[in-house]
């Protein structure tokens, strides 16, 4: 009978505290919800214009470096003055840019190697302004090879880049 009443008694307990967990327990435990918030800022495409070409001018043939600096005073294998080339790019107003130039073509033993005029280098950065404007001045210099006379139309690619 002792035997007996021991499981008895552990019957109940178990019934008991699976009545706590299944409908006591369940009413102590309460779940909550918020809504989270989320930002972004969508970039407008950048925009190239090319205002100005970089002109070198009339220039000696022959062979020889010719150096433009960021007033288009040439120098080397060249004297006088060009003009430097210019582009207005628009993006997004305030938006930190990298700019850089790549290789110049070559046309008829006539290289052309862009330089930013802001750095005398293939590279820099800026903020665009209020606006969503920036003006990027390039330089460079020509390096001919034996060149001959007459025109040359040399190109070179400007790429400008969200930071």
């Amino acid at each position: 009978t002792k035997l007996f009443y021991k499981v008895y008694v552990m019957k109940k307990l178990a019934a008991s505290l699976a009545l706590l967990a299944g409908v006591g327990f369940h009413g102590l435990v309460s779940a909550e919800s918020t809504t989270g918030n989320a930002a972004a800022v969508l970039l407008t495409t950048i925009q190239f214009t090319e205002d100005q070409i970089v002109d070198f001018g009339v220039i000696p043939n022959g062979t020889g470096t010719c150096e433009m600096a960021a007033g288009g005073a040439l120098s080397n294998h060249c004297s006088g003055t060009g003009t430097p080339g210019q582009f207005t790019v628009s993006g997004t107003a305030s938006q930190a840019v990298s700019i850089s130039v790549g290789s110049g073509s070559t046309d008829t033993n006539v290289t052309y190697n862009p330089l930013l005029s802001s750095t005398g280098t293939t590279s820099d950065s800026t903020t665009l302004d209020g606006s969503g404007n920036a003006v990027i001045g390039v330089i460079g210099n020509l390096t001919l090879a034996g060149a001959a006379g007459g025109a040359r139309a040399l190109t070179y690619t400007l790429t400008v880049n969200y930071q």
